[in-house]
């Protein structure tokens, strides 16, 4: 790298006013809130085994769409959006149900509506009327 360009760069961050790592703060900020609300609601709300399988089946899949989509929205960077969102969602299903095989086709499921959010994010935020 050439010294224009480390200056360029630094002058763009003063400008935007944001701090290289305040992007991933976001995005996992927002993939986290959304994927807490849910495990709360089904292992508080509902409880036992069944609120387990809601939050596996139903819950999980849900917060990944729409903290997939309101992490784009609010850092605009695809790719961070992405790996934060499979790191929140292996660490938290192991922490709710544990670590099994069975985990990476459920991640796969969970990363799979999480790229559907981001999708709608993306044509939400390119819209012109």
């Amino acid at each position: 790298m050439t010294k224009e360009t480390v200056a360029r760069r630094n002058s763009n961050n003063k400008k935007s006013g944001s701090l290289p790592y305040q992007t991933l703060l976001y995005a996992v900020g927002g993939i986290l809130i959304a994927d807490l609300l849910v495990m709360a609601l089904a292992l508080l709300g509902i409880g036992g085994e069944t609120g387990r399988v809601y939050l596996q089946t139903v819950l999980f899949p849900l917060a990944a769409f729409v903290g997939g989509f309101f992490s784009l929205v609010a850092t605009r960077h695809v790719l961070v959006c992405l790996t934060s969102s499979l790191v929140v969602h292996a660490l938290l299903y192991c922490i709710a149900l544990g670590f099994n095989v069975g985990m990476f086709l459920w991640l796969l499921l969970y990363m799979i509506s999480g790229f559907v959010g981001l999708s709608i994010a993306y044509i939400v935020l390119t819209h012109k009327s």
